[in-house]
């Protein structure tokens, strides 16, 4: 019996990598007995299973922000995403097939059970592969994340822990592999070897695979962060429903990913709050998993002070960016006690825009 794999993230542990390279390389993958399918919503195609996933079984799927940003119908789609995941599983019995979404991990262990007996329908062997962060590791990374699509870091809660999306899927499908994100990447060949090689593949014959994602530096998820305060990406209407501000967009701001300096890491007035519930985290995931999956400190930052590196690295990348987030970043900005009014003009404003100043008085 050919086997189903299920690759259920988590979130920010190299998904993307993984669906990228399976993406890319169909004929290659078919060679070797293996089928990566693209799920279409409207107009757009996405090597990425968790729209169709999440939307399919989730209890309220119109809170995913692809489905806000893009205003599906949900029933049309639940139909269209039924009929997709059919017609390509069902034609393709000689290969294994791969379906790879992070917000499989995110759905609950009655929703997990709900997604279990519809894929057992077409009669293949489940199989659950999932990648964990240590848990301060993944709050920082998370929180990174929600930055870039849209959120502030004042507003952001404890992610949903580890312990309790492994405990989900493994009521939902029994025996599942868990795996060590920070060992897996510490592969001399790349995470994707690793996955590569529990599809049962030779490490020695596999696709090319691409770059992480960027994760962003201290100073930029900061500015993004302060950006979104600023200027949302999502509105919230007196009826509570969330809606895509037409003035902004999903990593529209991940022009800023680019300025140099530490790898962003919370504050203890940010996340301090939450140290019990990591300390928590940490001894369920040490009984159960070992100490690799464990993190060896919990180090909350002390922010840098903008510097002239991250000053003329912005004022690079203002060069080409548009005016309203020019405009926004320098209302971020020009708050800074550290930083004078002088030097700020020199990275926000040209020789051109003076000029124009000038002129227009």
């Amino acid at each position: 019996m050919k086997e189903l794999i299920l690759h259920a993230g988590v979130h920010k542990t190299g998904s993307t990598t993984i669906q990228k390279a399976l993406a890319a390389a169909p004929e290659f993958l078919a060679d070797r007995g293996l089928y990566y399918p693209a799920m279409r919503c409207g107009e757009e195609d996405f090597f990425n299973h968790s729209v169709a996933l999440f939307t399919l079984f989730s209890k309220a799927p119109e809170t995913h922000p692809t489905n806000v940003r893009l205003g599906v119908d949900i029933n049309k789609a639940k139909k269209d995403y039924v009929r997709q995941l059919e017609d390509q599983l069902a034609v393709r019995p000689n290969r294994d097939v791969v379906l790879s979404g992070e917000e499989m991990s995110s759905l609950r262990a009655d929703e997990l059970t709900a997604m279990r007996a519809f894929l057992e329908g077409f009669g293949r062997t489940l199989r659950v592969v999932v990648y964990v962060r240590r848990p301060f590791s993944h709050l920082t990374s998370v929180w990174s994340e929600k930055a870039r699509g849209g959120a502030t870091l004042a507003d952001l809660p404890y992610p949903r822990s580890g312990p309790e999306r492994l405990q989900d899927l493994e009521a939902a499908f029994g025996e599942i592999e868990v795996v060590s994100y920070e060992a897996a990447a510490a592969n001399e060949r790349g995470l994707f070897a690793d996955f590569w090689t529990r599809l049962g593949r030779d490490a020695d014959d596999m696709p090319a695979a691409p770059l992480e994602n960027r994760s962003g530096g201290d100073h930029a998820v900061r500015l993004i962060s302060g950006i979104n305060a600023q200027q949302p990406v999502f509105l919230t209407g007196a009826d509570g429903a969330r809606s895509a501000n037409p003035a902004r967009r999903p990593w529209d701001t991940d022009l800023f990913l680019d300025l140099p300096g530490p790898r962003f890491t919370p504050t203890e007035a940010e996340a301090g709050r939450f140290l019990k519930r990591l300390e928590v985290d940490n001894a369920w995931f040490r009984e159960r998993y070992g100490e690799a999956f464990c993190d060896p400190e919990i180090a909350f930052s002390d922010p840098e002070p903008w510097g002239e590196a991250q000053l003329a690295a912005l004022r690079d990348i203002l060069a080409s960016a548009p005016e309203h987030l020019r405009l926004l970043a320098y209302g971020v900005i020009s708050r800074l006690e550290e930083l004078d009014a002088g030097l700020l003009r020199g990275v926000f404003f040209t020789r051109e825009d003076r000029g124009l100043n000038r002129a227009s008085r």
